[in-house]
């Protein structure tokens, strides 16, 4: 793809890069497709075991997270907010990333009480930080309801 020729980088235009780029362009696409596809019907399937209204809420792609966010009793104000100060103040050096890490905090700690509220232990939110298709994959398809779960109705 490229050569070197003294103390310059001399690059090649052929066509087998870019129909390398344009294959792993297909490939990170199908990707991404499959993981939202996979994601959100995952979702839905806990916000119908949470009784929330409208299965349509998992396949919108923000919404969703606030709704989850919302499932485990706090505020969707709160991650907007800290999603919104992370984009106008991105461009300060640590400053952005600590809204972004408050925001994955936010996140984990969602997550820690729907799963609560799901009888999960404490322990399954490790599962969530590293693992987070395959824990919304165990408590969609978990045959226990708790008595908790079924009192989080969200109407709005």
């Amino acid at each position: 793809m490229f050569e070197n020729v003294g103390a310059s980088v001399v690059y090649y235009n052929d066509g087998a890069s870019i129909g390398l780029l344009i294959f792993f362009a297909f490939f990170w696409i199908i990707f991404a497709a499959a993981g939202y596809v996979l994601t959100s019907f995952f979702l839905m399937r806990i916000f119908d075991k949470a009784g929330v209204q409208g299965k349509w809420r998992a396949w919108v792609p923000i919404y969703n997270t606030l709704i989850f966010v919302k499932l485990g009793d706090l505020s969707p104000w709160w991650l907007l907010g800290l999603w919104g100060a992370s984009i106008v103040l991105g461009w300060i050096p640590l400053i952005g990333q600590l809204f972004i890490l408050a925001a994955a905090v936010y996140m984990i700690l969602a997550a820690w009480r729907v799963g609560l509220k799901l009888q999960k232990e404490v322990v399954w939110v490790i599962l969530f930080v590293f693992l987070s298709i395959v824990w919304l994959g165990i408590n969609a398809f978990d045959k226990r309801i708790g008595p908790t779960a079924s009192k989080c109705t969200i109407h709005s």
